[in-house]
């Protein structure tokens, strides 16, 4: 699929330009260090208040998640720190580098170049939770985003949970944002 190496390309740039921008979109006043506040504080209200109902009671730590779109670990580092094991996938090489080089100390990580619409690194039955944030707005492919839906369920063990954020706003406003715009890849853009 020709929109999987564009897509890749694309986020590669992203990556070598200022990745941490392209992936958290901040005001200028913002330093460094509030990226990884923000991938706390996302943590912190999107999952772990979730994970006694997600893990139906099973302690995270002796669970594995599976993180679709990790970037460079902005919320990776956080479910390291709860889950047992974190398997961490992103269609971009360039991501994946620095991620492993920003989480090298953080020994319950193991990080996945993905193709960009399916889990196939991921063993069937090994997770416990497959979790995506702010990454499905960004892949230009409907059924990109179904593969990776669909091979959610391969990967999950019996009883497993799926926690995505969607972002289904087709309005003009949305569509025409500018911090939208610095960040998404869209069809015209990758030419489908």
């Amino acid at each position: 699929m020709d929109w999987n190496r564009r897509m890749r390309d694309d986020w590669d740039r992203r990556a070598r330009e200022d990745a941490e921008s392209f992936i958290y979109t901040r005001d200028s006043a913002s330093d460094a260090e509030d990226f990884v506040r923000s991938g706390e504080a996302n943590y912190k209200q999107l999952v772990r208040p979730y994970l006694p109902i997600l893990l139906h009671g099973q302690a995270a730590h002796d669970c594995c998640v599976v993180e679709i779109g990790c970037g460079i670990g902005r919320m990776t580092e956080w479910l390291a720190a709860d889950f047992g094991r974190v398997e961490a996938l992103d269609v971009s090489p360039a991501m994946i580098q620095a991620a492993r080089q920003r989480l090298s100390q953080v020994s319950n990580i193991r990080f996945h170049i993905g193709s960009g619409s399916d889990l196939a690194p991921i063993a069937d039955r090994s997770a416990d939770l497959v979790f995506s944030y702010i990454v499905f707005q960004h892949i230009p492919s409907r059924a990109a985003i179904e593969g990776y839906v669909a091979d959610a369920a391969r990967v999950l063990k019996n009883g497993g949970a799926i926690k995505f954020q969607l972002n289904g706003d087709r309005s003009p406003a949305y569509l025409a944002h500018p911090d939208r715009k610095s960040t998404r890849l869209n069809s015209s853009h990758l030419g489908i």
